[in-house]
Order: C-alpha cells, then sequence, then structure tokens
C-alpha cells in the first residue's frame, strides 16, 4: 500500500465564506491526515494516503 500527498489550492473571495467552507471541510473528510492552511483567499488542502482515498476525498471537497 503506497501512500499518496496530493495538495489542492482553492480561492475564495469571501473571508466568511473561507470560514464556513474550512469548517464544513473538516466536518465531511474521511481522511486520517491531512492539512489545511488558509492565506488571505487561498485554502490550501493537502492529502495523504492511498490513491482510492485520496480521490473519495477530492469528491468531498469539489461537492462543497
Amino acid at each position: 500500500m503506497k501512500l499518496r500527498k496530493r495538495v489542492f489550492k482553492i480561492t475564495l473571495k469571501d473571508k466568511d465564506t473561507i470560514e464556513e467552507f474550512v469548517n464544513r471541510l473538516l466536518q465531511e473528510l474521511k481522511i486520517d491526515q491531512s492539512k489545511i492552511d488558509v492565506k488571505e483567499d487561498t485554502v490550501t488542502i493537502t492529502l495523504y494516503g492511498t490513491k482510492d482515498v485520496i480521490a473519495y476525498n477530492w469528491q468531498l471537497v469539489r461537492n462543497l
């Protein structure tokens, strides 16, 4: 089982939207290892896991 790392960046314009997005993201993610950074209007999501686990969680992010 090979672990992978994927980094996704999402740009949101409204500060309230960023806060709401990150809160929902923390509730929805089904992954053991992740890192979320917020700088200005960009949310950087780093996912660690197998290819399938990362793909599943990326779909969760896209649906938010």
